[in-house]
């Protein structure tokens, strides 16, 4: 039990290191799943940052606005203690399973630290996303129900289900860990038809009920239909070139495509093998090779009929699979050694064999340190964080915008600052404070005319697109008072009075 708990707490302190001192990363995403936990816990139920209602992924802003509740922190500050807890929590299930499972302790071991020092692990679970949630459910789905194939206790079989529920919840693709687990189910040797379809039931009720709820009340009016965006090429490009690289970070996109796509037929064809031999123990080996090949046939599917871009955000969509993998792969190779062991060698080969494969683990290990500590000085420079990056969060403008007296709107050119939720996640305000001036300066006297005493108009420089105005025409307005002048832009403030005067 000791070894679990020591890589669990590596592994969070891991996560808490590539937050500081800037926090977790922040896109688009999770600046609307912290607005939704802030108006969770103000009462406004399921509504997003800009006011829409909210019908994804409930889980993980319920999670938020609970911490935020329970610690008194706001839903922003706790994301990055939140996911570091949860990827511990991950680390510890995995490492904990693998001692259950693998004869050997060093191999055990090592695979707790692959878990532990994952660079995508790590990286995605740095940010205020809903993946570290998710794979922490669907490994305790996996768990628990080789837990339930080994002992054959309902307990497990009820744990299960509600993980698997719980995957659902927090994304859609969760349906993966129901694919895979209701044929463990269904055709479980020794168990008699009758048993396996009660068992099945209620398997399906538990892990069906909670999501059938939310998805008539809040999923069913998002549903239509999306046309393709990416090719098949382009997929299997995103999806084997990041597998490659967490076996060898190093290697180039070709060849980490390659071996990725062995390794995904060498898993095939041995879960084949175990499906019609079915030696014993060899379950939880089956368990997370097909929820690894389900997750990515299913991923494959999604990519040709959603709108997901999965070229950008490869590492974050096939980061669910690695602990499953990893758990499969480690089995596979403890079991290697015990054949070498057992095999009719003579004994000087069989320590050259063993010597070998821990030379190569070790040789990852060092590695695997050497790259860690490279992404957490990256991350204190910064780097990555997009929305959390230095040059936003201790841009000076902002931080006027956020300790100004209420005006009833602030207009503002369009620019770097003002996208993906940044201004709300920075500021605080609600997006319904902000108006986007107009490009052409002959439309700048009607927006500044409707405009209120006391508004303030705000001009970021290098403004994206361009204006056909710029700091000179602004100044010539009589109605506008200049009030700050700072290293991001220029703050204008509306007075009527002075206009008046003029």
């Amino acid at each position: 039990m000791l070894l679990p708990v020591v890589l669990a707490v590596l592994g969070a302190v891991l996560v808490l290191l590539r937050n500081h001192p800037y926090g977790p990363g922040l896109h688009f995403d999770a600046v609307n799943y912290i607005g939704v936990a802030r108006n969770l816990l103000a009462g406004e139920g399921w509504i997003e940052f800009h006011g829409n209602r909210y019908a994804t992924y409930p889980l993980y802003p319920a999670l938020l606005a609970l911490s935020g509740l329970l610690s008194g922190f706001d839903p922003r500050a706790i994301a990055g203690p939140l996911n570091a807890l949860l990827f511990g929590l991950t680390v510890f299930v995995a490492a904990r399973w693998l001692m259950e499972i693998i004869t050997s302790r060093w191999l055990a071991l090592w695979g707790g630290l692959a878990a532990a020092f994952s660079l995508s692990l790590t990286d995605i679970a740095s940010h205020a996303m809903t993946e570290p949630a998710f794979i922490l459910f669907v490994t305790l789905a996996l768990f628990c129900m080789d837990r339930y194939q080994r002992d054959n206790r309902r307990a497990a079989l009820i744990w299960a289900g509600v993980f698997t529920s719980l995957t659902w919840l927090t994304r859609y693709v969760g349906v993966a860990a129901v694919i895979t687990l209701l044929p463990f189910l269904l055709f479980q040797p020794g168990v008699r038809l009758l048993e396996k379809l009660k068992r099945t039931v209620v398997f399906g009720l538990i892990v069906g009920i909670p999501i059938g709820l939310w998805s008539v009340e809040r999923i069913g009016y998002r549903l239509q239909a999306w046309p393709p965006r990416f090719t098949l090429s382009e997929f299997l490009e995103s999806s084997l070139s990041t597998m490659g690289r967490w076996i060898l970070p190093a290697l180039s996109q070709g060849v980490s495509m390659a071996l990725a796509a062995v390794i995904l037929f060498a898993l095939a064809a041995v879960m084949l093998f175990a499906l019609v031999r079915r030696p014993s123990g060899w379950r939880a080996f089956c368990l997370c090779g097909g929820f690894t090949l389900v997750y990515f046939i299913l991923m494959g599917v999604v990519t040709r009929i959603v709108e997901y871009d999965v070229v950008q955000w490869h590492s974050r969509y096939w980061t669910p699979m690695y602990i499953p993998l990893l758990i499969a792969l480690v089995f596979a190779l403890d079991r290697l050694l015990i054949w070498l062991r057992s095999a009719v060698w003579p004994p000087v080969l069989k320590t050259f064999a063993s010597g070998v494969i821990a030379l190569l683990l070790l040789i990852w290990f060092g590695g695997a340190v050497e790259l860690n500590r490279r992404a957490i000085i990256s991350a204190s420079q910064g780097n990555g964080k997009f929305a959390m990056a230095p040059h936003v969060v201790n841009n000076d403008m902002l931080q006027f915008i956020q300790k100004a007296s209420a005006p009833d709107k602030i207009f503002l050119n369009h620019s770097y600052y003002s996208r993906f939720g940044h201004l709300y996640i920075h500021t605080g305000r609600p997006l319904a404070d902000f108006r986007f001036l107009p490009q052409d300066l002959e439309q700048l006297p009607q927006t500044v005319g409707a405009a209120a005493t006391g508004d303030l108009l705000i001009w970021f420089h290098d403004p994206h697109p361009p204006y056909s105005y710029g700091l000179p025409e602004l100044e010539a307005m009589p109605a506008l008072e200049r009030t700050a002048t700072l290293q991001s832009g220029v703050v204008f403030q509306v007075n009527r009075q002075q206009a008046s005067e003029a």
